[in-house]
């Protein structure tokens, strides 16, 4: 049972990682290099990069887009949130949630 969790949360891993790359690409934000590297991500998964690949992955999207922290409570984003938070109010999921809350009952 160990085996079939470990498997899964890393397909989970993988699944968030191409959702996040695949946010940053379609939004414009990545070019060149980065660009082609990241599609190679989304489509052949992380593995499949080179060394040399991979630095120009780590520097030119994961250092650069994957590390955000929340506006509001300084929590780091988990790659599932941070395109909306770079998008709309850069705030985690819980925080958002709690502010979408305040305005419904201030009305």
């Amino acid at each position: 049972m160990g085996q079939v969790k470990h498997a899964m949360e890393q397909q989970q891993i993988r699944d968030e990682l191409s959702s996040f790359v695949s946010d940053l690409l379609e939004g414009g934000y990545l070019e060149g290099a980065a660009a082609g590297i990241a599609k190679q991500v989304v489509d052949r998964g992380l593995e499949s990069l080179s060394e040399k690949q991979r630095d120009v992955f780590e520097a030119q999207v994961i250092a650069k887009y994957g590390n955000q922290y929340c506006k509001k409570c300084n929590s780091k984003l988990e790659l599932y949130e941070i395109y909306e938070a770079m998008t709309e109010d850069g705030l985690c999921g819980s925080c958002a949630h709690r502010e979408a809350q305040d305005r419904k009952y201030d009305r």
